[in-house]
C-alpha cells in the first residue's frame, strides 16, 4: 500500500479503535452464529474503549439473555439505561426480561415511561397490554392492544394478542374476525394457534386437533408451552388428544432470539 494512503487511513483506524466499532461488528457476527463466548469477548473489548456505549451494554445483556442468565441480562440493560434513558431497544428488552421473571410490578412503570418517551412505540403498547392482561385488567389490556394496532396496523403480535384476549373474555366472534385478519396477512402460525384456542373455548375437540397438528407442521417457538395453556385444560382429557399432547410436550423448542419484534410467532 502507498505510504500516503496508509497515513490517510491511520486516523480512521484509530477512531474505530477508540469507539469500539470494529469489536462491535465482530461481536455481532459471532452473535448471529450463536457463538456466545467470542461475541461476549468482542463486546467487552468494545466496552473497554467506550464505557458509555449503550450498544455494547445492551449487546452484553443480549448474550446473558440468550444464555438463560436473565438476572444478569437485566443488570446490563439497566446499565444501558443509566447511560441513556431513551435507549428504546434496551427498554424493550429489559421489559421482556422482567416479565419473563414475573416482575410485572417493575415492567409496567418501565413500559409506561417508554410510551411517554416514544408515543408511537407499538411494541411498548403491546407488551404493556400483555402485562395488564396477566394482572386481570382486560379492559386496559384491550385498549393497549388496539392502541398498538392504531400505531402499526401490521403489528401482528398485537393483533394476535388482541384475538387471544377476546377469546379469554368469551367474545369469540370478535376474536375470530381478528384471526381472519391475521390469515389475510399470511400470519399462518399465529392465526392457527389462535383458531386452536378458539376451538378449545367452543369445545370442538376435532378442530383443536386439526389446528394444533397444523401448527406443529408450521413451526412453533415453544410447543411445550402450548400443552400448559389453560384454555386447553377442558379438552386435554379427551383420549383423541393424548398423542398430540405428548408431541407438544416432547417437541424441541426453536431457540429464543433476542430481537423484540420476533415475538410474532406463538
Amino acid at each position: 500500500m502507498d505510504r500516503r494512503w496508509a497515513l490517510c487511513l491511520l486516523p480512521l483506524a484509530l477512531a474505530c479503535k477508540r469507539s469500539g466499532e470494529e469489536d462491535l461488528r465482530k461481536g455481532n457476527v459471532f452473535f448471529a452464529h450463536q457463538q456466545w463466548e467470542q461475541a461476549e469477548a468482542h463486546y467487552r473489548a468494545a466496552l473497554e474503549v467506550a464505557p458509555q456505549s449503550t450498544t455494547a451494554l445492551e449487546a452484553l445483556g443480549n448474550i446473558a439473555y440468550e444464555r438463560g442468565q436473565t438476572d444478569q441480562a437485566i443488570e446490563w440493560y439497566q446499565k444501558a439505561l443509566q447511560v441513556d434513558e431513551a435507549a428504546i431497544s434496551a427498554r424493550h428488552k429489559l421489559a421482556v426480561a422482567l416479565l419473563g421473571l414475573g416482575r410485572t410490578e417493575q415492567a409496567v412503570p418501565l413500559l409506561e415511561q417508554t410510551i411517554k418517551l416514544a408515543p408511537n412505540d407499538a411494541f411498548a403498547y403491546q407488551v404493556l397490554g400483555n402485562a395488564q392482561q396477566k394482572q386481570g385488567n382486560l379492559q386496559k389490556a384491550e385498549a393497549l392492544q388496539r392502541q398498538a394496532l392504531q400505531v402499526d396496523g401490521e403489528y401482528h403480535a398485537a393483533r394476535y394478542a388482541l384475538a387471544n384476549l377476546l377469546i379469554d373474555d368469551g367474545r369469540l366472534d370478535e376474536a375470530e374476525r381478528e384471526l381472519e385478519r391475521l390469515l389475510k396477512r399470511r400470519q399462518d402460525a399465529l392465526a392457527t394457534y389462535g383458531y386452536a384456542r378458539l376451538a378449545a373455548k367452543r369445545g370442538d375437540v376435532a378442530e383443536v386437533q386439526v389446528k394444533l397438528t397444523q401448527l406443529l407442521t408450521l413451526g412453533a417457538s415453544h410447543p411445550e408451552r402450548i400443552a400448559k395453556d389453560p384454555v386447553f385444560a377442558k379438552v386435554w382429557s379427551d383420549p383423541a388428544l393424548a398423542q398430540l399432547v405428548r408431541r407438544l410436550e416432547t417437541s424441541t423448542s426453536t431457540p429464543t432470539r433476542t430481537s423484540t419484534r420476533s415475538e410474532d410467532r406463538p
